[in-house]
């Protein structure tokens, strides 16, 4: 039996042996910098951050790989862009594209701007440490790692951050690659009007279930009002879907 693939198997030789003795070292209390094969840098911390899932789900299960070829893409927008390793996958894959990255965690929105400099990335990335919504506003983030949620009061341990009307950003922008994962925040996004009227290639959304429970039926109604039809999903976690989708053809 072929054993599974880990993070270290895509890193190169010397970050191999340097990830190694902080993974089971002294020094893993602290952050490393390791380098993948195909070329890009990352950092990682330490539990109790969720660094290394978020990595492996990107570098190594390639959560963000298009089902199928993606030419001529020049615009990708990233809507919780955690600590930017979509970003630097993205950057990567669409060697031509300008990023727009969305994250409001200050924490996370620094690691952004790091792997912008460790990758020389600033040219091409544009990060706005904002949330994406609906109205401009200002609200409360909970600090839960790759799960912080946009709340209207404050909890302990939040973050005050701004809000932005992100509809009336992308207005008539030529998105080709939109990814949005923003934790239960998409809901309120689709159902805008205004997403209608974007000019969106294609989409990969996180569709995450709210207290009540969700379905795969649930998101196909969602997107389908929203004017996009699904081509393909998976269920990423207990509580969330993967779901990539393009926009319905006109009938």
């Amino acid at each position: 039996m072929q054993a599974p693939l880990r993070l270290r198997d895509f890193l190169t030789l010397g970050s191999r042996m340097r990830y190694l003795v902080w993974r089971f070292g002294w020094q893993r209390a602290s952050p490393i910098v390791v380098r993948l094969r195909e070329g890009p840098w990352i950092k990682v911390r330490p539990a109790p951050s969720t660094d290394l899932i978020t990595a492996f789900e990107i570098f190594v299960s390639q959560l963000y790989e298009p089902p199928s070829p993606l030419p001529d893409v020049s615009c990708i927008c990233d809507l919780g862009a955690n600590v930017g390793y979509s970003v630097v996958s993205f950057c990567h894959r669409f060697p031509n594209a300008r990023v727009f990255a969305f994250e409001p965690h200050p924490v996370h929105a620094q690691l952004v701007r790091d792997h912008l400099a460790l990758n020389h990335l600033t040219a091409r990335v544009e990060l706005l440490p904002v949330a994406a919504g609906t109205a401009a506003s200002t609200a409360w983030l909970t600090d839960n790692e790759s799960s912080s949620e946009v709340r209207e009061q404050s909890t302990t341990g939040a973050h005050q951050i701004a809000v932005m009307d992100w509809l009336a950003w992308a207005g008539t922008r030529v998105i080709d690659l939109l990814k949005i994962d923003i934790e239960g925040s998409e809901k309120p996004l689709l159902a805008d009007p205004r997403f209608r009227q974007l000019q969106v290639r294609l989409l990969v959304l996180e569709w995450h279930f709210d207290a009540t429970g969700g379905s795969l039926h649930e998101a196909q109604l969602a997107l389908a009002a929203a004017g996009y039809e699904m081509i393909h999903s998976v269920q990423d976690t207990p509580h969330c879907l993967l779901v990539w989708a393009r926009r319905k053809a006109a009938s």
